[in-house]
């Protein structure tokens, strides 16, 4: 068990997870880990998001990076979930690319809360990729709609992206994205 921190009527929520990226859509999120809920937004300090985790299809995913600016923040939200969602988790794939990180975010209450979060392995971070403007769309879509600050929505949007090359995928990723909306 990663750590039981408290009982929600007959569930015990065993572990918390800080997501930034295409995991703050808890509405896809639940399909393959239903426990999983809101708790609120929240930020992890000292780190900054960027985009550049090696993805299968030649360009860049989301990703957070250690700064030294402690007043500089990833915006994301936080998820519980139960023993079986934390199972779920530790069964993906995800293990040769990304690690799992307990870490100190502050949630809107400025709370600190230890939460999970997942951080791409040196193997899999790059310099000289871009993300596809569908994934890039997609992450201000949901930074938007869990109501992170808007400057910071800013910055998200000012991110360079490039064209996905490939029209077809283009449309059926936002398409999916829209419909799991």
């Amino acid at each position: 068990m990663l750590f039981k921190y408290r009982k929600a009527s007959q569930k015990t929520y065993v572990m918390i997870l800080f997501a930034y990226a295409s995991n703050m859509n808890v509405t896809d999120f639940t399909r393959f880990v239903p426990s999983a809920r809101k708790l609120g937004n929240a930020y992890l300090p000292g780190y900054a998001f960027e985009f550049n985790k090696t993805g299968k299809d030649r360009s860049s995913k989301a990703n957070v990076m250690p700064v030294d600016n402690p007043d500089m923040p990833v915006w994301g939200i936080l998820l519980e979930f139960t023993e079986e969602g934390a199972e779920v988790l530790r069964r993906g794939d995800w293990h040769k690319h990304l690690e799992l990180k307990p870490m100190q975010c502050v949630d809107e209450k400025g709370n600190l809360v230890t939460a999970h979060v997942f951080i791409s392995m040196p193997h899999a971070v790059n310099e000289y990729l871009l993300p596809y403007e569908w994934y890039k769309e997609k992450i201000v879509t949901l930074a938007e709609m869990q109501g992170l600050p808007a400057n910071y929505i800013t910055a998200l949007k000012l991110l360079p992206a490039k064209p996905d090359p490939n029209s077809k995928r283009a449309e059926r990723r936002l398409k999916k994205f829209r419909e799991s909306l």
